[in-house]
């Protein structure tokens, strides 16, 4: 990039609390901008995960790791009584990015109903840097 600063608004889906990741000349191999890009990974309280391009603010790919249909919300700040961060819980912490595996490591936060029972659920997913497909997902609740 030639100048330092604000170069685009991208929208997304929630707060960002976690820390931006930038990885350069990654071959994108979904959606309709495939190709090598520089890209920007942006995780939002919302419990989403954007791959944007660097340079214009195109959402190359974008994966959720909320199922409605299924019982897999957002944590509410009422659920868990606190105002720290508002007003939903999805990912806080900003991930890791493994360049020679193109691994992207998050944890998200969900509510799950299973079995007519609510149960909090803190997940560490390994996601495709290239497509955003879910590589490993390993529970704690």
């Amino acid at each position: 990039m030639a100048q330092f600063g604000k170069q685009f608004t991208t929208p997304v889906d929630g707060q960002i609390y976690a820390q931006p990741l930038v990885v350069a000349n990654v071959s994108i191999t979904t959606g309709s901008h495939q190709g090598v890009h520089d890209v920007v990974y942006v995780a939002t309280q919302h419990a989403s995960v954007y791959a944007i391009d660097a340079v214009d603010g195109t959402v190359l790919w974008r994966k959720s790791f909320l199922k409605p249909a299924q019982g897999v919300t957002t944590v509410s700040t009422a659920d868990v009584n606190t105002d720290d961060i508002t007003p939903e819980i999805g990912i806080t912490s900003t991930g890791v990015i493994d360049t020679a595996t193109n691994t992207l490591y998050v944890v998200a936060k969900t509510k799950e109903v299973i079995a007519g029972e609510t149960h909090f659920v803190q997940r560490l997913h390994a996601l495709n840097i290239r497509n955003g497909a879910e590589k490993l997902a390993l529970n704690q609740a």
